[in-house]
């Protein structure tokens, strides 16, 4: 049997990756572990940081 080690997971979907596969993490920022309970959560919240990524993107003029 292989093991699959990862370390330092950017995001919430390197967590669901190593799971997928087995995988064991090895590091995790209390930032992304506060992020957990957000998941399956309300889609207006999902919404509402879309259009802030947009409106920041806007912003700093890296969107027409």
């Amino acid at each position: 049997m292989k093991a699959c080690v990862t370390a330092s997971p950017r995001g919430l979907l390197n967590i669901f990756q190593a799971d997928a596969i087995g995988g064991h993490i090895i590091s995790l920022t209390n930032e992304l572990l506060q992020r957990l309970p957000l998941v399956g959560g309300d889609v207006e919240f999902s919404l509402d940081t879309v259009k802030m990524f947009f409106n920041h993107g806007q912003r700093v003029s890296f969107l027409p």
